[in-house]
């Protein structure tokens, strides 16, 4: 069984990974649903889905697992945890697997659980995905352990400044319009984040906005269509990411070091950064 919690990502894994036999890729609440219909009792509440995870996989006579891999686990409730290793057939021996990031945890779950873990624990120190350019601009918000980029050097990131009374659009759509138009990266390789979904909505409603932005197709992190730009927020986008990110600071986002250090680091080679007028300097030098 292997979990992750955001849906984007765990269509991008059924995608990677394929039909594969004894495998299942899913995200957590699709799990639960999963069970939850195979017991004859799925709910219209994702939560109650996964509030009962365990009575419902019983009752199913579904088979467990030998071996269960979560990413994201810092975004899985402790309760959440202590069920699904409840799933594994050899409970005291079987292969259970958390990977997580405190950092990317927006949603400031609980991490009791991970902590008490008996099991060894490793570190992981390199960073893979990112030039060493958006590495330094990501690292002050980054509270852990040492970190080595091991990226290429790359393009210095790019800061676009927005007066608060325009907002951030028309210079989001000029930034996605020179990329595609004038440095060529494909559409399918931008990925446009916001703070939150409201923002998107206010977008599409916005006579600035509709369904295309920078003159392309615009399309959510679980649909990915060809010919499309991302735009999604920075939540439903963690684990995954983009040759080119146009990350959008909205008033007052620069103080989440969280969601800013998981935006960023969405960025394997290109990140733009939309921010409101006079707060380059709280992302340059973190208070």
């Amino acid at each position: 069984l292997f979990l992750c919690y955001n849906n984007p990502l765990g269509v991008e894994l059924r995608s990677v990974l394929g039909k594969k036999e004894n495998l299942t890729v899913s995200n957590f609440h699709g799990f639960c649903r999963d069970i939850a219909i195979y017991a004859g009792v799925e709910a219209d509440n994702p939560e109650e889905n996964a509030e009962n995870l365990f009575e419902n996989h019983e009752s199913a006579n579904h088979e467990k697992y030998d071996a269960i891999v979560i990413d994201e686990g810092q975004d899985f409730k402790d309760e959440w945890l202590v069920v699904l290793q409840m799933l594994l057939k050899d409970y005291d021996n079987g292969i259970y697997y958390i990977f997580y990031d405190d950092n990317q945890n927006v949603r400031h779950s609980s991490r009791e659980f991970i902590r008490s873990l008996p099991y060894a624990k490793r570190r992981l120190s390199q960073n893979f995905r990112n030039t060493k350019h958006i590495f330094s601009v990501a690292e002050p918000f980054y509270m852990g352990n040492p970190v080595r980029p091991t990226g290429p050097l790359g393009v210095v990131v790019e800061f676009k400044e927005y007066p608060i009374s325009v907002g951030p659009w028309v210079t989001a759509n000029s930034v996605v319009r020179n990329l595609v138009d004038s440095e060529g990266i494909k559409v399918e390789n931008i990925a446009v984040l916001v703070r939150s979904r409201s923002e998107i909505q206010a977008y599409l409603k916005s006579k600035t906005g509709g369904a295309r932005l920078g003159g392309k197709g615009i399309t959510s992190a679980a649909e990915r269509l060809n010919n499309s730009i991302v735009l999604d927020s920075v939540s439903r986008y963690k684990g995954l990411e983009s040759a080119a990110i146009v990350l959008i600071c909205s008033e007052g986002m620069e103080k989440d070091a969280e969601l800013l250090y998981t935006g960023m680091t969405r960025a394997r080679t290109l990140l733009y950064i939309i921010l409101p007028k006079g707060k380059k300097q709280f992302i340059l030098k973190p208070q």
